[in-house]
């Protein structure tokens, strides 16, 4: 199987790096890195180099290229890119993908298999999510935060059999993957989270251990949740019982220190994905007449609109 990893940064690097060193060049299955700059230079010339918790390695790619030229249609696209990102990339990946080529997104956002469905025209579409907080650190190297890495996908229509092999290609890779029936449920709870998280730290200018202490903080950050949970269920998404619960639960769990990744680049001055999040959960709810009055506010504060 020939599997290609579209966007090299910290989540891609990270699948990209496990899954070339249980698959090495020469081997049955093949990986091609589309990574651009001088990380893909660096990559294509030395390999990639994960710091990951239970230890440094390098790995080697089949292929290291700004664009897929001569790799011929690949069998499995991972796209692992920022949202705003997302259209370029399918564009870029284009001549890969065939008829029969399965696209698995792992990134961002409850759309995204959707948008890549409309720019790349063809391909077998999954949805996915993944659980893993990595950086680049530099040209060539990763490195990986999280103690654990879990993808979670599966076709929206609940047919896993197809995809029974996908599993296996991540054994041996420290990847933790479940194929479910239910993906669009895995989608949205850890989406629950993110979007109302990213955008409260970036609107507030608070680390999650202060969104914790602020008793305000705290309630926008329940409302931002439950909006986000109605528009789910307006697109026929059941979320578990006690879902809001569970995830206002998680704020305590990280490190009171801790700042989301949009809340970093709205403060840099970097291009954000509030788009992917409160921008997505805007349009979603006036398209479904689901008011989300909370999520309009950081999406106006935050994206000017």
């Amino acid at each position: 199987m020939k599997i290609g990893i579209v966007g090299l940064g910290g989540v891609g690097g990270c699948v990209g790096a496990r899954l070339a060193r249980r698959h090495p060049p020469g081997g049955e299955h093949a990986v091609f890195f589309l990574c651009r700059g001088e990380h893909g230079r660096v990559t294509a010339r030395e390999g990639i180099t994960l710091v990951a918790p239970e230890g440094t390695f390098k790995a080697a790619a089949a292929g290291v290229a700004e664009a897929p030229v001569g790799w011929g249609e690949l069998d499995l696209l991972i796209f692992s890119v920022k949202g705003y990102d997302l259209e370029g990339a399918a564009d870029t990946a284009r001549p890969a993908c065939g008829e029969k080529t399965v696209i698995l997104p792992l990134l961002n956002g409850v759309d995204i298999a959707d948008r890549l469905k409309s720019c790349l025209g063809r391909g077998i579409f999954l949805d996915g999510t993944i659980y893993c907080s990595a950086f680049l650190e530099g040209p060539g190297v990763v490195r990986q935060v999280s103690p654990s890495v879990q993808v979670i996908f599966g076709p929206r229509d609940g047919v896993t059999a197809p995809f029974s092999d996908l599993p296996g290609l991540f054994e041996g890779t420290g990847i933790a993957v479940t194929l479910t029936e239910r993906p669009r449920e895995a989608l949205w709870q850890k989406f629950l989270f993110i979007s109302a998280a990213a955008g409260l730290t970036a609107l507030r200018g608070m680390t999650l251990g202060e969104v914790v202490a602020d008793p305000e903080a705290s309630e926008m950050f329940r409302g931002l949740v439950m909006e986000a949970q109605a528009v789910a269920r307006a697109q026929g998404v059941e979320l578990p019982a006690g879902i809001v619960a569970e995830t206002v639960a998680k704020l305590s769990a990280f490190p009171p220190q801790t700042k989301t990744s949009l809340q970093l680049d709205h403060e840099r001055g970097r291009r954000t994905e509030i788009e992917t999040f409160s921008g997505y959960l805007v349009r979603a709810g006036r398209d479904l007449g689901v008011p989300v009055v909370l999520h309009e506010k950081v999406y106006r504060a935050l994206a000017g609109r």
